[in-house]
């Protein structure tokens, strides 16, 4: 057997070991030498599974929605939550509920909007600790781009106490600052002129005008109504509302091309039309300052 031949022979036999040694015994011959590396090495995967499932929730809000969609996803965190919610549980007090959401999203069927849905939402998760009847749905157009992408924390909530029926309960304030650049006015009952027109809504138009007479921003006034009559009748009425309020403001000095007016009648609610206390919510002027 001449030299080349046995160093062909040699290198089968190496890739042979090779084969036998790595190949598809390679965790048996493992288990049977070294079964503590073996337990070792699975813990360490486990461990680093765990830690990035640890790391993935955490990144998450107690309670979650996605873009256009009423479920209500729930992460760590919310059984704290929904503790620190019903701590606030008294018989004087109804939890009034709000729920968020965006241009764009569709209400789903037997709801007004998906603001309303979302609220009923967080609802149903509460209902085995508050009774029903103690919370009160709210919906809240939210304004600005948002990621549609990512998960939404799409609602907020309140505790407020209940009036008795012979109590006189305080009226609705005229105007309601949501924040520096959003307002609503409230309207009486098919009235195209504010509620309570007075010093509070007169001292805020004032601020108004100084401020966009001075940056030129944008006012945009959308009118609203309960659902009461038909819809074009509320179209018309919403739309009457917001020129009334353009009206205050062009008296001001605020020129017409700064100014835009619209209507949308009863599809945007922000309380519940079954009560006169939500249609009176309703029955609104949003003003909104869009910054330039």
């Amino acid at each position: 057997m001449n030299m080349t031949t046995k160093l062909l022979l040699w290198l089968i036999l190496v890739i042979l070991l090779g084969w036998l040694w790595f190949g598809p015994w390679y965790c048996c011959w493992q288990q049977w030498l070294c079964p503590d590396c073996v337990k070792a090495g699975t813990e360490e995967q486990t461990g680093a599974l765990e830690g990035n499932r640890d790391e993935a929730l955490a990144m998450h809000a107690p309670i979650e929605f996605l873009w256009n969609a009423a479920e209500a996803q729930t992460y760590e965190g919310w059984d704290s939550l929904k503790n620190s919610i019903v701590a606030g549980l008294a018989d004087n007090k109804v939890l009034e509920i709000t729920g968020l959401y965006w241009e764009g999203e569709e209400a789903p069927d037997t709801f007004a909007t998906m603001g309303f849905a979302r609220a009923a939402a967080v609802r149903a998760l509460l209902a085995d600790a508050i009774p029903v009847g103690q919370m009160e749905l709210k919906s809240q157009r939210q304004d600005g781009a948002v990621d549609k992408e990512k998960p939404l924390q799409a609602f907020s909530y309140r505790w407020k106490e209940v009036v008795a029926e012979a109590e006189q309960a305080p009226a609705e304030p005229a105007v309601e600052q949501i924040s520096t650049e959003r307002v609503l006015f409230r309207f009486a009952t098919n009235s195209a002129n504010p509620k309570n027109v007075d010093e509070d809504i007169k001292a805020y138009l004032d601020k108004v005008a100084e401020r966009v007479k001075k940056t030129g921003e944008k006012v945009i006034l959308i009118g609203h109504t309960d659902n009461v009559g038909s819809d074009k009748l509320n179209q018309r009425l919403g739309r009457k509302r917001a020129e009334t309020v353009r009206r205050m403001l062009r008296n001001r000095g605020v020129p017409s091309a700064q100014i835009e007016v619209q209507s949308m009648g009863s599809k945007d609610p922000v309380a519940s039309n079954s009560t006169e206390a939500g249609r009176a919510e309703n029955r609104r002027v949003e003003l909104k300052i869009e910054k330039k």
